[in-house]
């Protein structure tokens, strides 16, 4: 493990203890080693005590941090900023990983020198209570090549989604860190950056063994996801004006 470089996870997350609880859990579980990676949680303005995920003895290296409410993108901005890993791994508070996600992405990265490598997301709704399957990493991989269910492959920059998202510290930075493009939310900060790490040269890598399970609220009531997309929509007109 000496040749893989260490990663430093960056969580944003907004009044959700429960789902940072359940994210948390499932880095306990990862087969990287411990010592391989840190995480990084940015609390973005709640007000609930963040002794529920301090007051916790991880297996890895943890810090907590609390910003004054600013989005999502300045939270995880942020966190970057107190990363100590060559590698950022970006995974949003509502995600459950894999786990073998974290060495997969690690692993990625050994053979790709321009890139951004994404995770394979499973949607689900908050209400169902089962772990990872088999079932459902076969659910997340079937658009792949059905011959190399569990390979990478190159996906255009317009998937780009910062849900579980890594890159190279270095160039996170030179490509000028996540912008969200006039604001809104969603923000798309994540189409954004892809969209500038296209234009630099970097390949969109969807990693096909880093998987996450999405706990997507939204998918428990059909108002609540009417009322998101239509944000998302309004808000993506911004993500044109700008580029």
């Amino acid at each position: 493990m000496s040749e893989i470089p260490k990663l430093s996870v960056v969580i944003p997350t907004y009044k959700r203890p429960d789902s940072a609880q359940r994210l948390l859990a499932s880095l306990a579980k990862q087969t990287l080693p411990f010592g391989q990676f840190e995480v990084i949680v940015v609390d973005d303005g709640s007000s609930y005590d963040l002794a529920v995920l301090t007051d916790v003895d991880y297996p890895f290296s943890f810090t907590c941090l609390r910003q004054e409410n600013a989005g999502a993108t300045v939270a995880r901005n942020f966190g970057s900023d107190h990363a100590r890993g060559e590698l950022l791994v970006f995974i949003d508070d509502d995600v459950k990983i894999s786990p073998e996600a974290l060495a997969a992405v690690a692993e990625t990265f050994a053979s790709e020198k321009q890139a951004l490598v994404m995770g394979t997301l499973v949607s689900r709704g908050v209400d169902e209570k089962r772990p990872f399957t088999a079932q459902a990493v076969a659910a997340a991989n079937a658009h792949y090549v059905q011959a190399n269910p569990d390979q990478n492959r190159e996906v255009h920059f317009t998937l780009c989604n910062t849900q579980l998202l890594a890159v190279r510290r270095d160039d996170f930075y030179a490509l000028g860190k996540l912008q969200a493009p006039r604001g809104g939310w969603p923000n798309w900060d994540d189409v954004d950056f892809g969209y500038r790490a296209h234009l630099a040269g970097y390949r969109l890598i969807q990693c096909g063994q880093a998987v996450g399970e999405h706990w997507d609220y939204s998918l428990n009531d059909m108002t609540a996801a009417n009322k998101r997309w239509q944000r998302a929509c309004k808000s993506a007109v911004r993500l044109f004006e700008t580029h």
